[in-house]
C-alpha cells in the first residue's frame, strides 16, 4: 500500500521534536550534574581543610617534648598530608620552627617581636627578596636564610590575624597573607595548649591540595575577583591571559558559556575583609555528544525511531482507509465504466435507466428517484459499490437525455439535493458524484463508499434500513438492524 507524503512529514516533525528533546533535557541534565558535583567536591574538600586544622591541633596539643628529629618527622608528616608549602610552629615562649617543603630543610624561628638587629619592618625591608615569606613559602629553591625569615615571617602572619574575616564559628579555615615581594600566601591556622601553627600554601599548591582527591574537579584562587591560581583547563586561560598581560576574572570566567554548556561554580571558601576567595568549577558535561559516540545509545534511539515510524505509518495507512471509506477517490474514468458495464449488476454495482423520468409512464416519478436513493443507501450501510444512471439492467448506455436535465450540473445538483433530504447531509461526503460521456451519452455516476455510521432513508414519515444482497438491495427489520449495527461501533 502506499504511504501517504503526510506520513513522511509527520515522521519528519516527530523526529524533530524527538531530537529537540533530547538536547534540552542532556543540557539539563548535564547542568544539574554539574551542579551536584560541584556541591560534592565543595563539601569534601572544605572537609578536607577542617580534618587538615585538626589534625595541626592535636599535634599542637600533644605537649610530649620532642627533639629536633621527631619533631621535623612530625612536621613533615603533616606537610605531605596536606600538600601545603610550609609550614611555622611558634612556641609558648613565642619561639617557633619553619619547615619548607621545597628546601626540605627546617629553621629556627626566634621570636617574632625580637628581630635579631633593628626593628621589624628594618630586618624585612633588608632581606633578601629569597628569604623573604612569599619566597619562603615556596616560590624559589634556595635554601632560605634563617637569621632573615624570623622577623619578617612572623610580622605578617600576626598580622594576617588581623584583617581576616571568621567564614565560621571559631577560627577561620582559611586566610591570605598580605601581599610581599614573593607573591601572596594562604594559611590554616591552628591553635592550642599556648602553642601556635600555620601551614603555608602558595595559590597553586592550595589547589593542588583541594582537588588532588577529586580528579573531575577544578579550582580557581581568586583576590578582589582578579584570579590568582586555576586548575586543569583554566590554568592555560590564566596562562594565556597573563601572555597578553590581561587580568582574567572570576566573573569572566564563571558568565563565559560555551555553546549550550558552560560553567558551574560553588564559592569554597570567601572573606569579604581580605578579598580571597577559593572556588570550585565543574565544566557542564556535554551529555549529548557523549551519547551520540555511544553505540547502544544509538541502537536504542534508532529502535525508538523506528517504533515511532512503524506506529505513525500504520495510524497513517488506517486513516487513509478510513478516509476513503468515508470520502470517495477521484472520478471514473471511461475504461473503469466499461469494466463496470461488463461485470454486470452485483454486490458492488447497479444500474437504473434514469434519474426520475418513468420511461413505461413517460413522465418524472418519485419512485424512480427512490429506487435510486435505495441503491445508495444499500451501498453506504454494506460494502459500498458504484450506481450508474442512464444504463439498462442488460448493461446497455442509454444516457440521461429522458429526464431532462438542462446540463449535467443541473443533474448532479438534483441528486445531490436528494441526498441531503432523504440520506443525510452527513452522508454527502461517502458519496462521490459525477457525470461522463460514454460513447456519446451521458452517464451519472454515484461512487460510494461504506459509511462510519448507519444510513437511513427517509420517505414521508418512514426511515428504512436496507443492505445490499447480491444484486438487489433489502430493507432490514428492527431486529436485523440491531444484529449487524455492531459494526457501526
Amino acid at each position: 500500500m502506499r504511504i501517504p507524503k503526510t506520513a513522511y512529514a509527520v515522521i519528519a516533525a516527530t523526529l524533530c521534536i524527538v531530537l529537540l528533546f533530547i538536547v534540552f533535557n542532556t543540557a539539563i541534565v548535564a547542568r544539574l550534574v554539574s551542579g551536584v558535583a560541584v556541591d560534592y567536591f565543595v563539601d569534601a574538600a572544605r572537609q578536607s581543610l577542617r580534618d587538615t586544622r585538626t589534625q595541626m591541633t592535636a599535634m599542637l596539643s600533644d605537649s610530649t617534648p620532642l627533639d629536633d628529629n621527631a619533631e621535623s618527622e612530625i612536621l613533615r608528616e603533616m606537610l605531605r598530608v596536606s600538600g601545603a608549602t610550609g609550614i611555622v610552629v611558634f612556641n609558648t615562649d613565642g619561639s617557633g620552627v619553619y619547615l619548607d617543603t621545597l628546601t626540605g630543610r627546617k629553621a629556627r624561628v626566634p621570636a617574632p617581636l625580637a628581630p635579631q638587629s633593628g626593628t621589624a619592618e628594618q630586618t624585612e625591608n633588608t632581606a633578601p627578596a629569597q628569604s623573604r615569606p612569599g619566597a619562603i613559602a615556596g616560590n624559589s629553591t634556595e635554601q632560605p636564610a634563617a637569621e632573615s625569615l624570623s622577623p619578617a615571617l612572623a610580622r605578617w602572619l600576626r598580622a594576617g590575624l588581623d584583617t581576616s574575616l571568621e567564614v565560621a564559628p571559631g577560627l577561620p579555615l582559611l586566610e591570605i597573607s598580605p601581599e610581599t615581594d614573593g607573591g601572596r600566601l594562604l594559611y590554616i591556622l591552628a591553635q592550642a595548649a599556648g602553642r601556635t601553627a600555620f601551614l603555608l600554601y602558595t595559590p597553586e599548591a592550595l589547589i593542588g591540595s583541594v582537588v588532588q582527591h577529586f580528579p573531575h574537579a577544578e579550582a580557581v584562587v581568586s583576590v578582589n575577583g582578579i584570579i590568582l591560581a586555576a586548575s586543569g583547563g583554566f590554568s592555560q586561560e590564566l596562562e594565556k591571559a597573563r601572555q597578553e598581560e590581561k587580568q582574567l576574572t572570576l566573573k569572566a570566567l564563571t558568565g563565559r558559556r560555551e555553546g549550550t554548556y558552560g560553567i558551574t561554580s560553588e564559592t569554597l571558601v570567601s572573606s569579604k575583609a581580605t578579598g580571597l576567595a577559593v572556588t570550585m568549577l565543574a565544566r557542564e558535561v556535554n551529555l549529548l555528544s557523549m551519547l551520540l559516540r555511544d553505540t547502544r545509545f544509538l541502537m536504542a534511539t534508532a529502535a525508538l525511531l523506528a517504533a515511532l515510524a512503524a506506529i505513525i505509518i500504520g495510524y497513517t495507512l488506517y486513516a487513509g482507509k478510513m478516509r476513503k471509506a468515508y470520502r470517495p477517490n477521484k472520478p471514473l474514468s471511461s475504461q473503469q465504466v466499461r469494466r463496470l458495464l461488463r461485470q454486470g449488476e452485483g454486490d458492488h454495482v447497479e444500474f437504473k435507466s434514469t434519474l426520475r423520468f418513468n420511461l413505461k409512464s413517460g413522465k418524472n416519478d418519485k419512485s424512480i428517484e427512490l429506487a435510486v436513493l435505495k441503491g445508495i443507501t444499500a451501498f453506504l450501510n454494506t460494502a459500498g459499490g458504484t450506481l450508474l444512471v442512464g444504463v439498462s439492467d442488460e448493461g446497455e448506455v442509454l444516457g440521461m437525455d429522458p429526464d431532462g436535465f438542462r446540463n449535467d450540473d443541473h443533474a448532479l445538483r438534483h441528486i445531490s439535493n436528494l441526498v441531503a433530504e432523504h440520506i443525510g447531509i452527513r452522508h454527502i461526503n461517502a458519496i462521490s458524484l459525477h457525470a461522463l460521456t460514454l460513447d456519446g451519452k451521458t452517464v451519472l455516476a454515484a461512487v460510494c463508499r461504506q459509511a462510519t455510521e448507519p444510513a437511513f432513508l427517509r420517505h414521508k414519515d418512514d426511515e428504512m434500513f436496507l443492505v445490499r444482497q447480491g444484486p438487489g438491495n433489502r430493507q432490514l427489520s428492527f431486529s436485523e438492524f440491531w444484529h449487524i449495527s455492531r459494526k457501526f461501533r
